[in-house]
């Protein structure tokens, strides 16, 4: 029976004042705790490892922890990169609609180690001690190993943790423990087992798993010490003493594998129950904002409760044993996987033709839903030696916000939670130290410094307004037709919020009384700024499963297997408005660059990127919504490839582009290695736009995401290609009516392809598929 905190007074039928005063203390604490908004955050990468001059393509989702549905609150979400020393390398706003975004970052010359790692995280969620921020790691392939310096020569490491916290003397204990390499690796061991102060072998054949972990029971006998010793298949013994015991107390056991019931086992000695019989002991279960109370008295040496798990909330699960006075005596983490939010899809392969593939998604038949799911999904070969991470969003909402320690390889206890419950459960036992435990929710509030943020605030003054009739403004950015009207204070100030994007321009004019436009002069400031972020030694902490999948000596990527015109290396853009020649030669840094800089002229005659790029002299055209150039007609070596500022697009964004944006066009000698779209920066006046109007390019945004194109691998073997290469990634599936969605690929001389897919639907439920699907 689920017992609402507010009416769990009336469950306990507590008859002391003074108890009921603590247990009314404990709600209070337990509900204030848990009253603010909290976010959870995941990240979906296209794959774990990477080659210089391709992209980390990533999708992210934001949950609401309290309501476990998709966040509605915060619009901005910060994803950045960090390397080894937790140093911010690169960093994007994304801006958030429905708990989802997706975005990329340029593999370039600033990855020089071949470890990183992503962060994704809010700016309210800073507000909180625990602050759920999402971080992995990603691999940079042909990169120096940070790894190769590690001292291999420090042992095993054999970590021991009594079921509930303790040891109690006089009665049967349950013991989970792992052992693991220095660097926290998992060891599998040959077999263990439990010695007395004797040398007497009290438990034999303890296994454990090939992450390190393993249980045993035993009946801790008084006045005796015990230790583990631990077999190696290689011959090597590791040991180490258990915990002492203490004299009194209860020892806490759980057995979660029924799929129905939890069974409890609370043991205890002669001592205890001549100093305790009769008193009252209280299970406290919480997750959340749940939090549920069961009332037992102690009469016996071992006491058997039984409880529904339909009864206790779903997912991780704090169990707290409190004696009469609340006291905690004993606790234990422990997963309910009974009603879990989950939807399973089936992912088939559809309507073939020579050149592509559709791959289809659907509900299975038992999970049929009308709520509309938003998806993203990796293809790679099925070879691949890369795939997404050891993270799922089922670890990144089920496991990790829940626990003070990293978790190694989170992912794998959720590819088939059933088969793995008993794995997960001794993880819990051994690393189940909460991040909401009763110490936190007692003595931790937080401080209310950090804003939920959302979208741009534009802030400023309007110099030249004349307020007595002129106290409004216009604004309309490059990427919309639509006008904003917006107001101004009395000091002339100008406060607006609105979706705004990074490089695009911002048109600005004064607007009177009788509709009449005027020019601005204007002082704007962009926010949120972007202020440098580092990773803190905790989430440096990480579980790195991946770095031996990669061995160096096994491929070469030789200039990271990607074609040299796939990264373009530019100096940071300057405008020379005296001094037109000084900025062509800045801008144009190699012996091959050519190009022009863009005057008001061009602006005026030809008005788009497009138009532009055509009285140049190549062809451009327009395929599949991907704007695709050539050099000339009949040119053998086909398309061109495009970047803007450096960086590789497909081409789509110069549709639309207003040439106002452009500050030059670069190329090579020949017009048949790439062309580069450099931006403007700063406030400039638009020929185009009528004399009434101010244009600046907005300096703090959200970054526009790119689209997602197949790298142009030059120099890597089929079998490397197969390993380590990418076929498609579709960062933002949405589902029609019937609950299905769809896309398609080139089939890159594939047979067969394995896709991961993950996401949610709008009431929180939870995707997370791996599918080898033939295409042949």
């Amino acid at each position: 029976m689920r017992v609402p905190v507010a009416s769990f007074l009336f469950f306990l039928l507590l008859n002391s004042t003074s108890l009921c005063g603590q247990l009314s203390t404990l709600e209070e604490a337990h509900a204030e705790f848990f009253t603010p908004h909290r976010e959870l955050f995941h990240l979906q990468t296209n794959k774990a490892a990477y080659i210089e001059g391709e992209h980390i393509w990533f999708a992210a989702y934001v949950l609401n922890q309290l309501t476990e549905k998709p966040s509605d609150s915060t619009r901005n979400l910060y994803v950045g990169i960090y390397d080894e020393q937790g140093i911010e390398i690169k960093k994007k706003l994304l801006h958030v609609n429905q708990g989802v975004t997706h975005g990329n970052f340029l593999i370039d010359s600033l990855f020089i180690k071949d470890k990183y790692y992503l962060k994704a995280y809010s700016n309210w969620m800073k507000n909180f001690a625990v602050s759920n921020s999402f971080t992995k790691s990603i691999r940079i392939l042909g990169r120096k190993s940070a790894a190769n310096e590690h001292d291999n020569s420090l042992g095993f490491d054999l970590q021991i943790l009594p079921e509930g916290g303790h040891l109690v003397e006089g009665t049967h204990n349950t013991v989970g423990f792992k052992l693991m390499q220095h660097q926290g690796t998992g060891v599998q061991v040959a077999h263990a087992e439990l010695m007395d102060n004797n040398g007497k072998a009290v438990v034999s054949d303890i296994l454990n798993n090939h992450l390190g972990f393993g249980k045993f029971r035993f009946y801790y006998e008084d006045g005796r010490n015990y230790s583990l010793r631990a077999h190696l298949g290689n011959g090597e013994v590791v040991e180490k003493s258990l915990p002492l015991a203490r004299d009194k107390g209860l020892s806490l056991s759980l057995k979660v594998m029924n799929p129905v019931y939890l069974l409890m086992r609370i043991s205890t000695n002669r001592a205890t129950l001549d100093e305790r019989t009769g008193q009252k002991c209280y299970l406290a279960f919480h997750k959340n904002k749940e939090l549920i109370i069961k009332e037992f008295v102690l009469e016996h040496s071992n006491h058997f409760i039984r409880l529904r798990k339909s009864e206790l909330p779903k997912g991780l699960n704090q169990l707290t044993l409190f004696d009469e006075s609340l006291n905690p005596i004993s606790r234990r983490l422990f997963f309910n996987d009974i009603d879990l939010k989950r939807l399973d899809l089936d992912v088939s392969a559809q309507n073939y033709d020579r050149d592509s593939v559709n791959l289809f998604i659907s509900p299975k038949a038992a999970e049929k839903t009308k709520a509309s799911y938003r998806l993203s999904a990796s293809v790679l070969p099925e070879a691949t030696r890369v795939q997404a991470s050891d993270n799922s969003i089922l670890s990144s909402f089920w496991l990790k916000p829940y626990l003070r320690h990293p978790v190694e390889n989170p992912a794998y206890y959720f590819e088939n939670l059933r088969a793995k419950m008993l794995a997960l459960d001794h993880l819990l036992i051994v690393q189940g130290w909460s991040n909401y435990d009763w110490d936190r929710i007692f003595n931790y509030r937080p401080e209310y410094k950090f804003d939920f943020e959302k979208e741009i605030t534009i802030s400023g003054k309007i110099i030249n307004a004349d307020l007595t009739r002129e106290q409004n403004v216009m604004l309309r950015t490059s990427g919309s037709e639509n006008f904003i009207i917006a107001p101004l204070d009395r000091n002339k100030n100008l406060l607006l919020k609105a979706p705004l994007f990074k490089n695009e321009s911002l048109d600005i004019a004064i607007i009177n009384d009788k509709g009449k436009l005027r020019r601005p002069r204007l002082d704007l400031t962009f926010l949120p700024r972007a202020d440098k972020d580092f990773l803190s030694l905790s989430e440096l902490r990480l579980m790195d499963n991946e770095m031996d999948m990669f061995p160096e000596d096994e491929v070469e990527f030789a200039n990271g297997g990607v074609a040299a015109g796939n990264l373009i290396r530019l100096k940071e853009v300057e405008v020379f408005a005296q001094n037109s020649q000084k900025e062509k030669e800045y801008l144009f840094q190699l012996a091959t660059d050519e190009g022009t800089i863009i005057t008001d002229e061009d602006r005026l005659k030809y008005r788009s990127v497009y138009n532009y790029l055509r009285s140049l002299g190549f062809e451009v055209e327009i395929f599949n919504n991907q704007v695709r150039i050539r050099a000339n007609q009949g040119h053998l070596r086909g398309f061109i490839p495009i970047y803007i500022d450096g960086l590789p697009v497909h081409g789509r964004e110069l549709v639309s582009m207003p040439l106002v944006r452009v500050q030059a066009v670069v190329f090579d000698t020949f017009k048949e290695q790439y062309v580069n779209v450099i931006l403007r920066n700063g406030d400039y006046t638009d020929p185009n736009l009528p004399a009434q109007y101010i244009s600046t390019i907005i300096k703090q945004g959200y970054a526009k995401p790119s689209q997602y194109y197949e790298p142009l691998y030059t120099s890597l073997s089929p079998e490397t290609l197969e390993n380590y290469g990418s076929i498609a990634w579709l960062p933002d599936l949405v589902s029609g009516q019937d609950g299905t969605t769809s896309f398609s690929f080139l089939k890159s001389g594939q047979n067969s392809v394995k896709v991961f897919v993950e996401g949610f639907d709008e009431q929180g439920r939870l995707v997370s598929v791996m599918k080898t699907v033939e295409i042949q």
